[in-house]
């Protein structure tokens, strides 16, 4: 008769192959499986961005010989005071020296902390905000404000949760980067970002 199989069987059966698996398996070994794995995810998508962006499929800031911004249209009076606007959108340009200090420092604060020290991609950011999205302790997204200016000047890189969105997201970030001062760049952002129904800080706060 086949005997039975009790608890403390089970555990040291557990234990057994634990020991055996740990005998095989050292830190050194898993480093190098997660460098492999690591890798093969970076040469993955080193393809996909040098096939995605050898063409047209990146869009080009070439594009933009400077920040221009949708605005709605005005219908004024015969005595100038305007009666109407229609458009989609509202955005007032503005420039940072028109804003107290705390404003832009605020947004730089709570958007991107390492704002100054990138150069449009955050590698700190992004890992952070990885990890935090695996352990479920979510404080934040890992786009820098350069890399959610660049989704919001191009229609065409979207906000789908795909890779080949995110790989489009920083090449023109990277290309803001070396064709725009960090002042251009966050006046750009300011004026673009969405708040409360209405498109950059200065309608916001009208």
């Amino acid at each position: 008769m086949m005997a039975r199989a009790t608890a403390r069987d089970t555990r040291t059966g557990s234990q057994g192959l634990r020991s055996r698996f740990a005998r095989f398996w050292h830190p050194r070994e898993y480093l190098l499986a997660i460098g492999f794995l690591g890798a093969l995810g970076v040469g993955g998508f080193w393809g996909t961005w040098q096939n995605l962006c050898a063409g047209d499929a990146c869009p080009s800031i070439a594009r933009i010989s400077t920040f221009e911004h949708e605005q709605k249209s005005k219908i004024l009076a015969a005595d100038g005071e305007q009666i109407a606007e229609f458009g989609f959108e509202t955005r007032t340009p503005i420039r940072i020296t028109d804003l107290p200090a705390h404003v832009h420092q605020s947004v730089v604060a709570m958007e991107d902390k390492r704002f100054y020290q990138h150069g449009g991609f955050d590698p700190i950011g992004f890992t952070r905000a990885a990890i935090g999205v695996i352990t479920l302790n979510y404080a934040g997204g890992g786009s820098t404000i350069t890399q959610q200016l660049a989704r919001n000047l191009f229609a065409e890189i979207g906000f789908e949760q795909r890779y080949t969105r995110k790989i489009k997201e920083l090449q023109v970030a990277l290309d803001l980067e070396r064709s725009y001062t960090k002042e251009q760049i966050l006046e750009a952002y300011l004026t673009e970002i969405y708040m409360g129904g209405v498109y950059g800080f200065q309608a916001a706060s009208l």
